[in-house]
């Protein structure tokens, strides 16, 4: 029957399972706290201001003590409670101040409780049993699997993205039932959670399932990844890889052409959880011929020529194709480098960039000294000047003044990239004697190394700071994800990283002489 009681009636049982047989209740309590997480648990119970309503309390009479009882179960409640109620019996100084501490927070104090009276112990057992003594073939209590869990934690859920995915490749007969069941969602979340890899196989964004290629070109790579993540032969797919073997897959799967190779208009993203069909045949995404103009495939060599203000924001990733003609409404605000280096709404915007973002797009640019960039022909400009000592630094150099930018993109991506990289690693092999291998940590090392040598303030060098964020059109990661073949640059991205940088290179290069 259900009574309300007193927790000062309620006896702790001597007799309980987490302790065995003990004498005292001075003796259960030091046990719990040091054994039983009961800290926790009172710091919960205080939190949300009482006990979890799903779960009873139960107890016997005590024949020991007339009106008073013993807990049959909810030992670790009651115990909490007693040490909310009166700190002192806690089992050292230290404690009985935590617990007066958490007392003072729970207003009015829980006094009483709602239980169920049972009779004896044996009335009692067989719903303990069922409670404690595992999932006995459906009968007792079954926890959530991690897919369980993600949905009911939904958007704040770590798996979210994962078990989404999971749901697709399942409607989309790219992984059978039996599959989905035995896959470990928590090996696809490593993955996903990495930005270079959410990038190769084209998605947008960390929590919804939302792609930039067609179909047809994601399942693929997404029936390649999740049977890898199956094979338990693969051992670059685990939940032990870490973010350099997760970037090597994904420069594999970009090197193996099973990456998507077309990129879409904005406004042609597709929503899967939107767009879910019980067969590929369904799909009104799946055949390019019935995807929008705006996301046709995009032609490097007809780029150049296009009128449109916003061309360069689009970076699909094949070479076949017409110019894709971009509204403006799909297009975000661009960032603008200018002669006042790294102005604060440079910043804000740049660090606004979402994931589907991070390729080497470039950003249209205000226009320096009242010429617009795109009318130069070289990435260095005629009048910058400079004397090199270094051979090889002054090879990159030259072919750099010499190479035409919007004939040869991809050749002045790479020769950029080894530019910043040869320029930083001499800079600091002179100042402190040596330098990292990775070109972000040249590029941090750098920055810092300018402002403590009182070369530039802090706000000077915040493009340096910009690209160390993974997500930056020109940041370590995406320059790299250019040299793999993963995206296109352009003469635009080239122009905007140099004149972003040309004061910075400026100064560095006179600091090596």
């Amino acid at each position: 029957m259900e009574k309300v009681i007193s927790v000062k009636k309620i006896n702790l049982d001597k007799q309980n399972p987490r302790h065995g047989r003990l004498s005292s209740e001075l003796e259960i309590i030091d046990f719990m706290i040091e054994n039983e997480q009961i800290k926790n648990l009172a710091k919960d119970i205080v939190a949300k201001k009482g006990l979890n309503p799903f779960d009873n309390i139960g107890v016997i009479p005590d024949p020991s003590q007339p009106d008073t009882y013993f807990v049959a179960e909810g030992n670790r409640r009651i115990c909490s409670l007693k040490l909310l109620l009166n700190p002192e019996k806690a089992n050292n100084e230290k404690n009985i101040n935590f617990f007066a501490n958490l007392a003072e927070e729970i207003d009015p104090p829980i006094t009483e409780l709602k239980t169920i009276v049972f009779d004896s112990r044996e009335s009692v057992n067989q719903w303990i049993k069922q409670r404690h003594v595992g999932q006995q073939n459906g009968i007792g209590v079954k926890d959530w699997d991690a897919r369980q869990s993600s949905r009911f934690d939904g958007r704040s859920s770590p798996n979210a993205l994962s078990d989404k995915l999971l749901e697709y490749a399942a409607k989309r007969q790219i992984l059978l039932k039996e599959q989905v069941k035995k896959i470990a969602i928590t090996t696809i979340t490593r993955f996903l959670n990495n930005t270079h890899f959410r990038k190769t196989i084209g998605i947008q964004e960390k929590k919804d399932l939302i792609i930039w290629s067609p179909q047809n070109e994601f399942d693929p790579i997404i029936k390649r990844f999740l049977h890898d993540v199956l094979d338990s032969s693969k051992k670059d797919v685990s939940s032990r890889s870490n973010a350099e073997t997760i970037e090597d897959y994904a420069d594999n799967l970009i090197r193996m052409k099973i990456a998507p190779a077309t990129r879409l208009a904005k406004s042609d993203h597709i929503n899967l959880e939107d767009f879910v069909y019980d067969s590929p045949d369904d799909n009104p995404y799946q055949a390019q011929k019935n995807i929008s103009p705006n996301s046709a495939p995009f032609s490097p060599d007809e780029s150049q020529n296009s009128t449109t203000d916003h061309e360069t924001l689009q970076t699909p990733l094949n070479t076949s194709g017409n110019t894709p003609q971009v509204d403006p409404e799909d297009v975000e605000e661009p960032i603008f480098a200018d002669d006042n280096q790294n102005k604060e709404s440079t910043t804000q915007a740049s660090s606004s960039k979402s994931d589907h973002q991070a390729d080497i797009s470039p950003s249209p640019l205000k226009p320096r000294n009242n010429q617009n960039p795109r009318d130069r022909k070289y990435i260095i400009p005629s009048s910058f000047k400079a004397k090199i000592r270094d051979k090889t630094l002054k090879r990159i150099f030259d072919e750099l003044t010499e190479i035409e930018a919007g004939r040869h993109t991809f050749a002045t991506s790479y020769l950029m990239r080894a530019f910043i990289e040869n320029l930083f690693a001499i800079y600091l092999k002179k100042k402190t004697g040596n330098a990292p291998e990775q070109l972000h940590k040249k590029i941090d090392q750098t920055a810092k190394r300018l402002v403590n040598d009182g070369k530039f303030k802090d706000q000077d060098v915040k493009y340096l700071r910009i690209m160390l964020t993974s997500d930056h059109p020109h940041s370590a990661n995406s320059l790299g994800y250019v040299i793999h073949g993963g995206a296109i640059p352009t003469k635009d991205s080239m122009l905007a990283l140099w004149d972003s940088l040309e004061k910075i290179i400026e100064t560095v290069l006179k600091e090596i002489k």
